[in-house]
């Protein structure tokens, strides 16, 4: 149940973090569709393994 704790990232901030890109950015591709991402009440939530797939097939 760890793993699954550890992939998840919590927040636009911490999504940006991880994806290199600036807050408003990374909340522009969430809300285009282009990054992966889910929302439970008002909070926004994605996984690291969902968004490293997302960028290994658009590179391909």
């Amino acid at each position: 149940m760890n793993a699954l704790k550890d992939d998840l990232l919590s927040g636009v901030k911490e999504i940006s973090d991880f994806v290199g890109e600036d807050q408003q950015v990374t909340g522009r591709l969430i809300r285009q569709g282009l990054l992966p991402a889910f929302k439970r009440g008002r909070k926004i939530f994605a996984r690291r393994s969902e968004i490293n797939a997302a960028f290994r097939s658009d590179a391909a």
